[in-house]
């Protein structure tokens, strides 16, 4: 089961702790995604909260595929 397949069967709001333990970064990062609009949240009274199926979208769009050259390869083209 993928993390944005995983994220789409939750039926209740993250919280900024949870986000930060799934994306593997400290929550002032996760706060900081969110302030500036990169991650998609909401809140409610003065906590931040997200919405798992935004998250695993917002996921999903971001996991694009990287090209990983070996070393040796790298420095040919240097």
């Amino acid at each position: 089961m993928s993390l944005g397949d995983f994220l789409d069967k939750r039926a209740t709001a993250l919280t900024v702790s949870e986000v930060a333990e799934i994306l593997n970064i400290s929550e002032r990062q996760v706060y900081k995604l969110a302030s500036l609009n990169i991650i998609p949240s909401f809140r409610v009274g003065s906590s931040i909260r997200f919405d798992p199926s935004q998250v695993a979208a917002w996921l999903r769009q971001k996991a694009q595929p990287i090209s990983v050259r070996p070393a040796d390869e790298r420095r040919k083209r240097a």
